[in-house]
């Protein structure tokens, strides 16, 4: 189970398809605009690889960083493993940042999380804020 304030619980409106005058309408929820490949650039160029997507949030394989794609697309928030060595952490978020800066975004160190497990196949993500 995800920290609820960060998965949305409303489910997105049906898709209606209009049939008229032999042409189709639909209407559908607009979809956010998400800088995903210039992220994955980002998390590239500190030698990390993204590992797993859940709706805004960004795992990377090794699960040192997890990231949040903010209503701003050019804004990410992003949390590092507690395992994670303070000095690695402090020199990965310099370069997460700087590297940012080079593909027009903005990252914001958040705090720290910690995977549980919760169940046989779910996982519990816990954070701590700075």
């Amino acid at each position: 189970m995800i920290n609820q304030g960060w998965v949305n619980q409303a489910a997105p409106p049906a898709l209606t398809l209009n049939r008229s005058n032999s042409t189709m309408n639909a209407t559908a929820p607009i979809i956010p605009f998400r800088p995903l490949g210039l992220i994955m650039n980002v998390i590239e160029t500190c030698g990390l690889n993204v590992g797993h997507l859940y709706e805004d949030l960004i795992f990377t394989e090794e699960n040192m960083i997890l990231m949040r794609m903010e209503a701003d697309p050019k804004l990410v928030s992003f949390y590092v493993n507690e395992d994670c060595e303070s000095r690695v952490a402090k020199k990965l978020a310099e370069k997460l940042s700087l590297n940012a800066l080079d593909e027009g975004l903005k990252f914001v160190r958040k705090g720290s999380y910690a995977l549980c497990q919760s169940g046989r196949q779910s996982v519990q993500v816990l954070f701590a804020d700075n």
